[in-house]
Order: structure tokens, then sequence, then C-alpha cells
């Protein structure tokens, strides 16, 4: 139970078909090279594979933007210290990966058609899940190692994070929710910076859900990486984040959705029965609403409405509550 998803605004490059696993070339089957902006790495680069099924049209002759959410992992050294790409039966991706910080799938894309009319110096969303190797109330931290299944690498990625849960007023009168060791989570927030030396990538919490616990024997240390039997072309890069000027940010409006208004008339109040009396039968379904009130007759003779109406004895007057 682990995976790392990541969401955000990629900056794409040398985007090129390549083959499937079966040593196809397929026009679908693409990858690239997406700048993704990371705090103090102005050269922060993934390589991402996609399948386009949608026949969506990717620029190809100058760098171009997309809303994004993919599958990644890290990869790290293998023993002889090489950062590599293995085969996997893909040629095509396997080889020297030193210059990509990140590697992964597309799962979506939305594209920008330009670039100038957003920030693209935008922090990632990262969403982690898996157990817990290390945790420290002291610094507020705790340390993943997802697993995540890649086409490049298949099952044998790995995402080292460094989470971090920051002083928040949510957590005033409450303690900060650090997961125990072997605890099984859920961590999401901004994507903060790297670290070259442990290749862990440094993650803010924004919050963290508790799933389950693991086996004590949790590997203290991320898995390696085996060499690769291919090469990756070099390429050559016309976008870098240290060297980009400031762009406007595009136009961020709502549409407040109204009921539309309403085509009956207004309804007409009914007045209320007015008070009356009477020696009829009255209807037995307004019976209920009626007050009755026995006449009685004095010593005088016989009672008199206020109609001046005649009452025997023992007859019954009805007034209308």
């Amino acid at each position: 139970m682990s995976s790392a998803h990541l969401c955000g605004i990629g900056v794409y490059e040398n985007v090129r078909s390549i083959c499937d696993n079966a040593g196809n070339r397929n026009d679908r089957l693409l990858a690239m090279d997406v700048h993704i902006y990371v705090p103090g790495y102005p050269d922060a680069l993934a390589l991402l594979r996609y399948y386009n099924h949608a026949n969506k049209k990717f620029v190809d002759d100058e760098p171009a933007a997309f809303f994004f959410y993919a599958n990644i992992i890290t990869p790290l050294p293998s023993p002889d210290g090489k950062i590599t790409i293995p085969s996997a039966g893909n040629d095509d991706l396997a080889g020297d990966a030193s210059q990509y910080m990140l590697v992964g799938d597309l799962r979506w894309v939305s594209l920008i058609s330009d670039i100038t009319a957003i920030d693209v110096e935008e922090k990632p969303w990262l969403n982690v899940c898996g157990p817990v190797t290390m945790a420290s109330t002291m610094t507020s931290t705790f340390e993943m190692q997802p697993k995540q299944f890649t086409q490049a690498f298949r099952d044998k990625g790995t995402f080292p994070v460094l989470a971090s849960i920051p002083d928040s007023k949510k957590y005033k009168n409450a303690k900060k929710p650090i997961p125990s060791v072997s605890a099984i989570v859920e961590a999401d927030g901004l994507m903060e910076a790297f670290d070259e030396t442990t290749r862990q990538m440094q993650l803010t919490v924004d919050s963290v859900t508790f799933l389950a616990s693991a086996p004590l024997n949790v590997p203290k240390t991320p898995m390696t990486n085996t060499t690769g039997k291919g090469k990756i072309a070099s390429s050559k890069f016309k976008f870098n984040y240290g060297s980009k000027t400031g762009t406007p940010r595009a136009s961020q409006g709502s549409t407040t959705l109204l009921p539309p208004p309403s085509t009956q008339p207004p309804s007409t109040p009914t007045p209320g029965p007015s008070k009356t009396r009477s020696s009829e039968t009255v209807d037995p379904l307004i019976m209920g609403k009626l007050k009755r009130r026995r006449v009685e007759s004095d010593d005088d003779g016989p009672e008199k409405d206020g109609n001046d109406t005649e009452l025997e004895d023992g007859e019954l007057e009805y007034e209308q509550a």
C-alpha cells in the first residue's frame, strides 16, 4: 500500500515518440522532458511518459506548458554510484538518468495555449502514501519511502520523502499529527525542496490521514536501481527557471450560479372565516372547527341571541372558532 503522485504546472520540451515494450514504434506513445518548479533548483527536470490517447497537439519546437497529474519516483544511485533507468524492454527510456530529478508517467494533462498567461513558478502539489520509516516529535518531521509503479522502473522505483508539519493555527490547541514508525499514512502538501545528498523530496504537510500499521521490518534505506543497458539521448533545453523573467498571472474569476427566478404567480392569501351564529344544522366537515355552547333558558322565559332569535331550552348554539 504505497504511492506517489504529483499535480501542478509543468513546462515541457523535447516531445518524442518512443517504442512500446514490444519494440514497436507508436506515435501516440510519447516521452518528454518536463521542467517542474522546485525552489532553489532552477534546472529541476522530470522524464515523463505519456500515452496520447486523445491525440493532443503538443508543441515540439519551443517550450510550452500544461497542467498535469503524474505517477512519479526518484531515480536513485545503483551500487556503482550511477543513476540510470533500467531497460525494461524499452531502450528508448533506458540509460543515464543523472539529469532527472523525477521519472514517471503522466496520467492527465491539460495543455496551456499561452505560457505567458500563467505563473509557471507555482509549487506542485505532492501526495504520498506508505509506511513511515522515521518520525520525530522534536522536529515535527517524518520520513517515507513509498513505492510507485512506473513504465520506466516497473515496480522497482521508490520516492524518498522528508515530510515536515509546520506550525499552524489549527494546531494551537491540538497536537501535530506526527505518525509513529511503521504506521501507514497518506500525506499531501506542497513540494518545497530537494536534497541532492539523500535524494529526498521535502514535503510541507497540509494534511495527514492515518490508514493502518505496517510490519516492523520497514527498510531503513531506500532501494537502489540496477544499471540500464540503453542510453538516453542528450537533450538541449531552451527553458530554465533561473533565466526566466516574470510573467503575468492569468486572471482568476469566479461565476456564482443562482437559481432562475420563479415563474409562478404570487399566491393570494385566503381570508379566514368570519364568526357566525346559526341554529341550523352545521356541515360535519367543519364540525371540529366549531365551538359548541349549550344554551339554557332561565326562569324569565326563552333566551334571545344577538339576532333576537328565540332559542328553545336545550337547543345548541354553535360559534365558529
